[in-house]
């Protein structure tokens, strides 16, 4: 976060400078105390949703090899097969909790 930046702004701010993608941002969906690099983080994904086309990112080549969209489930079993820094239960958790955010937001 950059000075006089709220969580809001700089997610959409990193998403935008990362990926190209404008972004609403819903709210916190999961949150995780962990130890990173032998300090405490606290780790807090959001749910957004893109507000531009998601098929057009703009993706810097040598940062990012691969990269694809997944669906909630898909991502729950690719944490099942430890492929993904999450477990499926947290998986289930966030993903819960965003689209209850998301729904809220169009109502």
């Amino acid at each position: 976060m950059e000075n006089d930046e709220d969580l809001v702004s700089a997610v959409s701010r990193e998403v935008a400078e990362e990926t190209g993608l404008s972004i609403a941002v819903s709210g916190p969906c999961y949150a995780l105390l962990t130890v990173y690099k032998g300090e405490r983080l606290l780790a807090v994904s959001l749910a957004c949703r893109a507000t531009s086309d998601p098929d057009r990112l703009d993706l810097d080549p040598e940062a990012a090899t691969e990269w694809r969209w997944v669906s909630a489930e898909e991502w729950e079993r690719l944490a099942d097969l430890r492929d993904s820094s999450w477990s499926a239960r947290d998986v289930r958790r966030a993903t819960r909790m965003a689209g209850v955010l998301l729904q809220m937001e169009e109502e």
